[in-house]
């Protein structure tokens, strides 16, 4: 039996639904070619409390990334001794600015957009990028240097310079100040977990930063 035609109001009602509600989930299929990302580098990002907190006690932007220069594009081991030794001359304020300021820099490359981008560019070919690994792999790219970095926020990638990318060196970036509070003032790690905490409150852990997660 010959079957009747939709009425055109049904087919514009479909067409709406499909290009509404399902669109999000259909952009996230292997393939799919969607719109370029809407990540935090193209638009104006959340000021989260956290994020406020932070800027007011970190250290100027030129004087960290001096202070990166000291790695010389490296995160082996040695590289962040260097970069301990340096630090430990300062101030514990100062410590605590630096870390502030390099949470901000790691906070602002946590977003999906680079996540594809460096699950599609993994030189380990997994195919997958764990929180963490997101995480160290963007120390890398601050531990590259400011250059690097700018071009990470400014380009949705994260590109990692002359560092090792499989090399999970970028892990250590996140200690180097703790460790020169403790080789300087003898500051436990918890004591020094505390002192952060109660200056600010921003996470530079995958997924923190609201302007770069679609969930």
């Amino acid at each position: 039996m010959r079957r009747h035609p939709l009425p055109m109001t049904v087919l514009v009602v479909l067409v709406a639904f499909a290009l509404s509600g399902c669109a999000p989930l259909i952009s996230r299929l292997p393939g799919h070619a969607s719109a370029p990302c809407k990540s935090n580098s193209s638009t104006e990002q959340i000021v989260t409390p956290g994020l406020s907190e932070a800027r007011a006690v970190a250290m100027p932007e030129d004087e960290f990334w001096q202070l990166i220069t000291v790695l010389d594009g490296s995160n082996s081991d040695a590289a962040y001794k260097r970069l301990t030794a340096r630090l430990s001359i300062l101030p514990v304020e100062k410590l605590v600015g630096f870390d502030a300021q390099m949470t901000i820099a790691l906070y602002g490359l946590d977003d999906e957009c680079r996540a594809e981008w460096y699950r599609k560019h993994d030189p380990s070919g997994l195919g997958f990028v764990a929180d963490d690994d997101l995480l160290y792999v963007r120390g890398d790219t601050v531990s590259a240097g400011r250059a690097t970095w700018e071009k990470a926020f400014a380009t949705d990638t994260l590109p990692w310079g002359t560092v090792d990318p499989l090399s999970g060196g970028g892990e250590n970036l996140l200690y180097v100040a703790g460790d020169a509070a403790h080789t300087e003032f003898g500051t436990s790690n918890n004591d020094w977990f505390a002192k952060v905490q109660s200056a600010f409150a921003l996470s530079y852990e995958t997924g923190s930063n609201p302007d770069g997660w679609s969930n």
